[in-house]
């Protein structure tokens, strides 16, 4: 695959292939078929799409922000490999968003669909101009009890007090997630693959779906791969993105996810 069929094979994961969603009223569909339902039933509403997760394991990837910006937790569930190639393995992901007031006032004037986006609950606006890590917090410590949470990447920038509030005070297994080019690149390269092969399915949140229209992969010589937002685009972020794919990072790095959805039942019917 060249460069220019794998940007749009980005592109089309970021207009959703793998998951067709109305945005205008919020009721997003997945294309993806679960083993209990029948081929011409193949569209999942975005409450039936948690059912589907829920309990399932789980990998989670925060990329966080200091003053103003978006920051994003995004779990990664591997869900068996495919019946056709059972190499591939599916993914779906599941992804949460959130912003300062402040910042929120400033990107919008940018990016006015956030507005709907927030009114939607696909975005979370907190009080302020800083990072509310109390909210961030419960929301993940809520995800933790409906899913099997079973460790998250972070980005140590700016999450590692977050970082340690939850490995110390909740037991959540965290691992500071390395920014380079050389631990990136393995997880962009799968990243790549999942969603140019079409196992790569998320949930219809239209801010993740933003941050990968707008993401670049920037490649170094020796296979160094980052991924970076447009050069003159500082209110197109991309945080969404990055955090998925050191969610995807953090589930490759374990064995028993080679292993754990092998069982019967758990591969799409």
């Amino acid at each position: 695959m060249n460069r220019r069929e794998l940007l749009k094979s980005l592109a089309a994961f970021g207009s959703l292939t793998g998951l067709v969603g109305n945005h205008s009223t919020g009721q997003a569909e997945t294309n993806c078929r679960p083993a209990n339902m029948t081929p011409e039933k193949t569209r999942l509403t975005r409450t039936q799409w948690d059912e589907e997760l829920r309990g399932r394991a789980c990998y989670g990837g925060m990329d966080l922000a200091l003053m103003w910006d978006l920051s994003a937790f995004v779990q990664c569930f591997p869900w068996g490999r495919t019946k056709d190639n059972r190499r591939l393995m599916q993914y779906r992901l599941k992804s949460y968003f959130q912003i300062p007031e402040e910042g929120f006032a400033v990107l919008v004037e940018k990016v006015p669909a956030l507005r709907d986006w927030q009114a939607r609950g696909f975005i979370t606006v907190t009080a302020g101009n800083s990072f509310d890590e109390e909210t961030f917090c419960e929301k993940i410590l809520e995800t933790r009890s409906e899913f099997d949470l079973r460790g998250i990447a972070y980005d140590p920038k700016y999450a590692h007090s977050l970082a340690q509030r939850l490995q110390d005070g909740n037991g959540i297994l965290v691992e500071s997630f390395n920014q380079s080019g050389i631990t990136f690149a393995p997880c962009i390269d799968h990243f790549e693959k999942a969603v140019a092969n079409h196992v790569m399915y998320h949930d219809g949140n239209p801010v993740l779906t933003w941050c990968a229209q707008n993401v670049t992969i920037y490649e170094r010589p020796g296979n160094l791969k980052l991924l970076k937002k447009p050069a003159r685009g500082n209110h197109k972020k991309i945080d969404g993105i990055v955090a998925a794919v050191m969610a995807l990072g953090m589930s490759l790095s374990k064995p028993e996810v080679t292993s754990i959805y092998e069982e019967e039942g758990a591969l799409f019917g």
